[in-house]
């Protein structure tokens, strides 16, 4: 044996090794579906959420191709939604009662007001939207791990599953949002929070199939035919829930306190129950659970009969904060 014949070998046996724990390109992207992704570095999922929000809500999904093969341009490609959507915002003309109200006194402390005085508007919105929030973040950021590590899919067929459904869901955003202002806000909410919990169980049974066509109907069933009835109505429910002088503060403490409870905590859930029981009926269970709190506190919502209130706010005008 050369003298450098040993050396040779404790190299190669090194390399082998390194490839051995250099994970795969499938298990980089579960990996990075469970970390916190700088917004700059996603795209949006879908273009929806009418009347929900003043831009629209970027996410991880398609963000993880490009974090995977490392292409710098896929990571900026995003501000231009952030553009398009911040061009939309400031073109959104303000409601009558914002504008009647937009120059008077202002609320020095609207979160304490916004908990003083709608603590029961707070945990209705937040308990309303908790499902949305749940389901919106189990379907986009824990599919995609779920799909390739438990379902053995490939890794594009469910990304395709996830845009597709997405696109789907934008449209039906619109739909369900003109619903609203016809129909009311609670009826077209609660039909999408029953549809989340009744369609979830087949749902879950068409997409452990793997076959790609069975996938993207199951993930349209929940995503765009159930989700989108709650979240077209969303955005002027929940402006409708509060006064004037504190609505922009308590629509946004209900959502984010919803955000805090079902899209961070859901995929962490959803993971652990997969971990312990390595069904995923167990995870439609946990979203049947988490519809059944949902519809509790939208049927216990009270639908105003005017839009806004406009005439008491203009006697003591505030502004919104």
């Amino acid at each position: 044996m050369r003298p450098d014949a040993g050396s040779d070998l404790l190299r190669q046996s090194g390399a082998r090794r390194a490839h051995r724990r250099t994970p795969s390109p499938d298990r980089r992207c579960a990996e990075l579906a469970h970390l916190p992704i700088p917004r700059t570095r996603q795209i949006a999922v879908h273009l929806g959420w009418t009347r929900r929000s003043d831009v629209w809500r970027p996410g991880p999904t398609v963000n993880c191709v490009a974090a995977v093969r490392s292409r710098q341009p896929r990571r900026w490609a995003s501000a231009i939604l952030i553009v398009v959507g911040l061009f939309i915002r400031l073109k959104v003309a303000e409601s009558p009662v914002f504008e009647a109200v937009r120059d008077t006194t202002t609320v020095r402390l609207p979160i304490a007001e916004v908990f003083r005085r709608h603590p029961r508007q707070v945990a209705l919105g937040a308990g309303a939207f908790l499902v949305q929030s749940t389901v919106s973040y189990i379907f986009i950021a824990y599919l995609a791990t779920y799909g390739t590590t438990v379902v053995g899919a490939s890794r594009t067929s469910v990304l395709g599953v996830i845009v597709l459904s997405a696109a789907i869901s934008t449209v039906l955003h619109v739909v369900a949002g003109a619903a609203s202002d016809r129909f009311g806000r609670k009826p077209v909410y609660i039909w999408g929070v029953i549809g989340m919990g009744a369609f979830i169980f087949p749902a879950f049974a068409l997409f452990d199939t793997g076959q790609f066509t069975l996938m993207l109907a199951a993930h349209i069933l929940v995503f765009g035919v159930a989700l989108s009835p709650s979240g077209g109505p969303t955005g002027a429910m929940f402006a409708e829930m509060f006064s004037t002088r504190v609505r922009y503060s308590g629509a946004s403490v209900s959502y984010q306190l919803a955000g805090v409870l079902g899209a961070a905590l859901g995929p962490i859930i959803a993971a652990s129950l997969i971990e312990a029981t390595g069904s995923g009926y167990a995870i439609a269970g946990y979203i049947a659970a988490v519809a059944a709190i949902s519809l509790v506190s939208i049927a216990l919502i009270r639908e105003p009969r005017h839009n806004g209130h406009l005439e008491p706010e203009i006697k003591s005008p505030v502004n919104i904060r």
